[in-house]
This record gives structure tokens, C-alpha cells and sequence, in this order.
């Protein structure tokens, strides 16, 4: 079965040089894909640099995104990653915890399904 691994552009890397790590990885590629970590804290950027394939929205402990992350179309996969501890194993209970806090935040206001869904979770 196919595997993929996600390497992280850091959220501090400019436009310009996260376009050219995505351009030196392209040689790498297979399931190789590139994501920019985002501060989910703050509205969505409004670029994404070429090359970036999915963004990892960085969220605080126990936050939720900006309000603005609600409405936003996204035009890229999304992943949430949010800080914790995980046990050596199999261990989902953090995902399985920001999985159900994004699920109520995407139904706030009396939606009957979030406008798009989260492409994964990571915990960390």
C-alpha cells in the first residue's frame, strides 16, 4: 500500500524561499509532499507559495482556529496540528480529540456540515 510522508516548510520561511524548497524537493518526489506550517491562530493566508501542496495549521493547546479559517475555500488539503504528548504506540486520543473540537467548531452557528473537511490531524 502506498505511503506518503509530508515534509514542513516552517511557517517563518518566506514566500520565496519556501518555493524554492518545494522546487529542490521536486527530484524526491513519489509520495513525498510539501506543506507550509500556518498559524491557525491568525486568518488564512492569502497566498500560498508554488510548489505547496497542503497547508498544517499550527493551533494552540487547547485553541481553535480564527474565525476566519470558518468560511475560507480552501484550495489546498488542510491538516491540523495542534501540540501533545503521545505514548509509544498506537495511541489516537489526541487526533481523536482535535477531530471532535474542530468537528463542533466547523457546526458552530447551526451548520448542518462544516463547508470542508480537515485532510488529517496530527499531535505532536
Amino acid at each position: 500500500h502506498p505511503s506518503v510522508v509530508l515534509a514542513v516548510v516552517p511557517s517563518a520561511a518566506t514566500g520565496e524561499r519556501a518555493a524554492a524548497i518545494a522546487a529542490a524537493a521536486r527530484g524526491l518526489k513519489g509520495t513525498l509532499l510539501i506543506g507550509q506550517a500556518v498559524d491557525g491562530g491568525e486568518p488564512p493566508p492569502s497566498a500560498v507559495p508554488e510548489g505547496i501542496e497542503c497547508l498544517l495549521v499550527r493551533l494552540g493547546s487547547d485553541a481553535l482556529p480564527h474565525e476566519a479559517w470558518r468560511d475560507a475555500a480552501p484550495s489546498l488539503p488542510m491538516v491540523a496540528w495542534r501540540p501533545g504528548s503521545v505514548r509509544q504506540g498506537s495511541d489516537r486520543r489526541g487526533c481523536d480529540v482535535l477531530q471532535a473540537d474542530l468537528a463542533a467548531w466547523g457546526l458552530a452557528g447551526g451548520t448542518a456540515r462544516p463547508a470542508w473537511d480537515w485532510a488529517g490531524y496530527v499531535v505532536v
